[in-house]
C-alpha cells in the first residue's frame, strides 16, 4: 500500500502526485462504497477497543460494485467520502491506497489496529525525502498487476 496525504505537504520543495492527492482521488470517481475498516472490525474480535469510527475505508468502480453486492459495503456520495477524509485527518488517520496508478481502494489506518506504520514523528527525527528520479517507484497499473507481480517475484525467490 501506499501512503497518501490529504492536500497537506509532505516536502515543501516537491510536488504531489495526481494519484496521491485523495480528494481529487474521491472527485475522479463516479461510484464510491464505505465499508468497515476490517482492521478495527478484527482487533475488536480479540476484545480491543478503539476509539476510531469503523467506517472509513472506501472502495471505487468495481471495487464498491463488490464490495455493494457481497454486503461489506454501502454507497456513498463523494462529498461523504470527503466528509470521511476530512474527519480522518481530524483524528490523525493515515491514508493508504492499494499499490496501483488505478485507485481502486483507500483506507484511514491508525496506529492502534492497523498493521502499518502509521504514527508520526513527533520529535523530528524522521522525515520524508523525495527520492532521486531514477530510485522512484512507478505502481503497476491496476492491483490486479500488483498482485500479479508480488506472485512473479515470489516465485523467483523460491526458485533461486
Amino acid at each position: 500500500m501506499d501512503v497518501i496525504v490529504i492536500k497537506a505537504d509532505i516536502v515543501a520543495d516537491h510536488p504531489i502526485a495526481p494519484y496521491d492527492d485523495a480528494a481529487a482521488i474521491v472527485k475522479s470517481k463516479s461510484r464510491i462504497a464505505v465499508a468497515e475498516c476490517f482492521c478495527r472490525k478484527a482487533v475488536s474480535l480479540y476484545g480491543k477497543t478503539c476509539k476510531h469510527p469503523l467506517e472509513t475505508c472506501l472502495q471505487f468502480e468495481t471495487f464498491a460494485d463488490y464490495y455493494v453486492e457481497n454486503k461489506m459495503a454501502r454507497y456513498i456520495s463523494a462529498d461523504e467520502a470527503l466528509a470521511i477524509l476530512k474527519q480522518s485527518e481530524a483524528e490523525g488517520l493515515v491514508l493508504h491506497i492499494l499499490n496501483s496508478r488505478k485507485v481502486e481502494a483507500m483506507c484511514c489506518c491508525c496506529s492502534c489496529c492497523c498493521g502499518l506504520c502509521v504514527t508520526t514523528c513527533p520529535t523530528g527525527a524522521l522525515a520524508l525525502a523525495k527520492k532521486p528520479d531514477d530510485h522512484l517507484y512507478t505502481p503497476p497499473q491496476t492491483v490486479y498487476d500488483t498482485f500479479a507481480r508480488m506472485s512473479r517475484e515470489k516465485v523467483e525467490q523460491t526458485s533461486e
